[in-house]
């Protein structure tokens, strides 16, 4: 009948514990969650390129991970409009910056993991690059918790 799973219709369903019916259920729209420093975004926007969609990118696979480092995908690349070649250099010019790690092997998607400050603390990373100084103005608002 279907020669391909895609071909299979589907239809999202919600359970309704209180009824034990199942009711349409739509689809939800991409969202970023939160908190995400405004430190790190300004200092992605500060740099050229897509650095900074890369960012949004990034930020929007981290919650949707397990472990503190994930993989990019090509969706979450594509819902931000960013070739492959200004993903490479976005990569690298936000590594350089201190706000993220990348593990790079050859024929494999690049490996990301988010640096982020302890408030008071630089981008400092082991490998002695110079690294973005966030404003004593960005580390010392009041925190909401």
């Amino acid at each position: 009948m279907y020669k391909r799973d895609k071909d299979i219709p589907v239809k999202r369903v919600r359970l309704n514990a209180l009824t034990g019916e199942y009711s349409d259920a739509p689809l939800t729209e991409p969202f970023l969650k939160g908190p995400i420093p405004m430190a790190w975004l300004k200092a992605a926007a500060e740099l050229p390129g897509k650095a900074f969609q890369l960012g949004i990118a990034i930020w929007w696979l981290r919650p949707m991970s397990k472990t503190k480092s994930f993989k990019l995908t090509r969706r979450a690349l594509d819902f931000v409009n960013i070739s492959r070649d200004a993903t490479y250099d976005a990569l690298k010019r936000l590594e350089e910056s201190g706000l993220i790690r990348v593990t790079r092997l050859p024929g494999r998607r690049a490996t990301v993991e988010v640096v982020t400050p302890v408030r008071g603390d630089t981008y400092q990373e082991t490998t002695g690059q110079k690294c973005y100084q966030p404003p004593d103005s960005l580390l010392n608002q009041p925190s909401d918790s």
